[in-house]
């Protein structure tokens, strides 16, 4: 079955699940811009995935998977050292004009 939640992260969010999908905005922004909270991550473009990975692992079912996409506008090479209790997995990749948008599982490190 499949449950969908709108919520802040995992505020409403109870229970362990084998798949969670990861909509997140990437984008490395310097200046917020009204309506862009659906792009904007912050200056490096992490500001939420540092928010959302700390506790995603809390909701994974064992052998679990979180889906997620990265630009190759940030330094992707640093959130893994950041998060070294997560496997990230290249699943796919597509070039556009201006980036490179990357698909990844990650799963928790056992």
């Amino acid at each position: 079955s499949v449950n969908l939640y709108l919520s802040d992260l995992f505020q409403a969010v109870r229970g362990k699940y084998d798949t969670i999908l990861f909509n997140l905005p990437y984008l490395p922004v310097s200046d917020s811009i009204e309506g862009s909270g659906a792009w904007d991550g912050g200056i490096d473009g992490f500001a939420v995935t540092r928010r959302f990975l700390p506790s995603a692992p809390d909701h994974l079912a064992a052998g679990g998977s979180i889906y997620m996409i990265l630009s190759d506008l940030t330094d992707i090479d640093s959130l893994m050292r950041e998060f070294q209790n997560l496997d990230f997995t290249l699943l796919g990749s597509e070039n556009f004009e201006s980036e490179t948008i990357h698909a990844y599982e990650l799963k928790i490190r056992r």
